[in-house]
């Protein structure tokens, strides 16, 4: 049966940066055999479309990934009479056949055999003679696709993978790691040292041929390539590597804060406008949709699916802890959150979450209020996050709270200065990834590597049990199961976790 690449049909959009310059597009599946059998720049450029458009998944970015991790801690409560979704994750009872972790698995190799496929294909072109604006692309394609290679790599070892610890690195299990897309050698999983070791490789390829930058740009740049390092490198304690990556992005020019404080009231602010518009100053790197080419809706399980009646259903509300850690002055709690009155029968009135309430220029060409957002994979923050928290664990705690205080003044009406010490700095990192990074999917793999575990505290009009649920550090289900069909499948040699029992 012959292997079948599918393209997408559709343009990504985004003000001022375009990857490939196309304009017209295949209307239906090519055979594997048939696509690139020579140096033709068009069609390297749609390919590397369809890559881009794996992005847009509900599984991923625009849904699953984002979501799941978020919701399965301690960030949120369900509802009484909620809709059930997320509720395996939520209650921490999510199998190998759960749809989630099956979802942001499978597509994430999906991404995978893509990026594999074109580098496969360049490679074995001949480009002798081959004009130069021609292999010039071909260089730019591949720095894209070794990006983003390496950033679903990176997700994957983020989710199915325990933290990482230097000592232990070498024996603990990683992923499946595949680099070719024909006569792919029968998967097992590689340790966890040479899974960040295959995701440094490919970010080393991209930060070579990558050269575009920009900020609010749907497509590789410099920016992205340099926060990937900084995130990575956190993750694996390369603290010093992390304060240097994570500097390259915050002193590029390109870059800024978005100001919450600079409006009239915060839902005026450029804050404000960068969740209405998906766009600004602050976003490295994100998911461009559009009306015709959009994937999931992250506002739904806060905001209901009939807002536009304001028949507000939620399946989840913000937990009172997280609404407690922002200050009065906090915009980001004006910004986040929205008290409306609930359509459930005992008419619950809460705070919402509204951290996506719908891509304005997205709603304004469907005429309704869709809830879909373009996702923002990398923004400026987080980066700031990043090296406070490295920085902290290297010692330089006036460099931690040079950052922190940076990060609070585009966000607290009047800040004055963090100055903050030891346990009490490290707690303050902690809170303000929190409340930064809310619904944007990294509670869960923060909490597994600073070795935590949580207690949900019981709320009013939420559901009994998991509301009061308590979770150890070290719990098996803080790394995702690998999937059922995955350990399943013919000749698989993939190796379970902990918590596929």
């Amino acid at each position: 049966m012959k292997k079948i690449l599918i393209i997408a049909l559709t343009l990504l959009s985004s003000a001022g940066f375009t990857a490939c310059d196309l304009d017209r597009y295949p209307d239906n599946g090519i055979p594997e055999g048939e696509i690139l059998v020579k140096p033709d720049k068009d069609e390297a450029q749609q390919i590397i479309f369809g890559i881009y458009s794996g992005l847009k998944s509900s599984g991923l970015y625009s849904g699953a990934m984002t979501l799941g991790p978020d919701i399965q801690s301690d960030l949120v409560q369900a509802v009484i009479g909620f809709s059930n979704t997320y509720g395996e994750l939520y209650r921490w009872t999510a199998k190998s056949t759960n749809s989630e972790v099956e979802a942001v698995y499978g597509n994430l190799y999906a991404m995978i055999a893509r990026c594999n496929f074109f580098l496969e294909k360049s490679a074995a072109l001949d480009m002798t003679g081959v004009a130069a604006d021609v292999v010039e692309v071909f260089r730019k394609c591949e720095g894209d696709v070794y990006f983003l290679r390496a950033l679903c790599y990176s997700e994957l070892i983020r989710l199915y993978c325990k933290a990482y610890d230097p000592s232990t690195a070498e024996s603990e299990l990683g992923v499946s790691i595949v680099t070719t897309f024909k006569d792919v050698p029968k998967p097992h999983r590689s340790s966890l040292k040479a899974s960040y070791e295959q995701v440094l490789s490919d970010l080393k390829m991209a930060e070579s041929l990558v050269k575009r930058d920009g900020y609010g740009s749907p497509y590789v740049t410099v920016g992205a390539i340099h926060s990937l390092y900084a995130r990575v490198y956190l993750y694996t304690h390369e603290w010093a590597k992390a304060v240097e990556s994570a500097t390259k992005v915050i002193e590029n020019s390109n870059y800024e804060l978005a100001d919450g404080t600079n409006g009239a009231n915060p839902r005026q602010s450029d804050y404000a406008s960068m969740w209405a518009t998906d766009d600004g100053r602050e976003v490295i790197f994100k998911v461009a949709m559009s009306f015709t080419d959009r994937g999931g809706a992250l506002g739904v399980p806060f905001l209901g699916a009939q807002v536009n009646y304001k028949q507000y259903m939620p399946d989840f509300v913000p937990a009172e802890w997280v609404l407690n850690l922002y200050l009065r002055q906090d915009v980001r709690q004006v910004v986040f959150f929205e008290s409306q009155r609930t359509a459930y029968p005992h008419g619950l009135t809460w705070p919402l979450v509204n951290k996506y309430p719908g891509n304005v220029n997205i709603d304004a060409e469907a005429q309704q209020r869709m809830l879909t957002n373009e996702p923002k994979v990398f923004r400026l923050s987080e980066l700031y996050l990043i090296r406070a928290e490295a920085n902290y664990r290297l010692g330089n705690e006036k460099d931690a709270n040079a950052d922190l205080t940076a990060l609070r003044r585009k966000r607290i009406l009047g800040y004055g200065q963090s100055a903050a010490s030891g346990d009490q700095l490290f707690e303050e990192i902690r809170n303000e990834r929190v409340k930064e990074l809310f619904m944007e999917g990294f509670r869960l793999s923060d909490l597994k590597r600073w070795g935590l575990g949580f207690s949900r505290k019981a709320q009013e009009s939420t559901v009994e049990g998991p509301n009061t649920l308590k979770v150890e550090a070290g719990n098996p289900l803080f790394t995702w199961p690998i999937p059922k069909h995955e350990l399943d499948a013919s000749g698989s040699q993939v190796e379970p976790n902990e918590s596929n029992d």
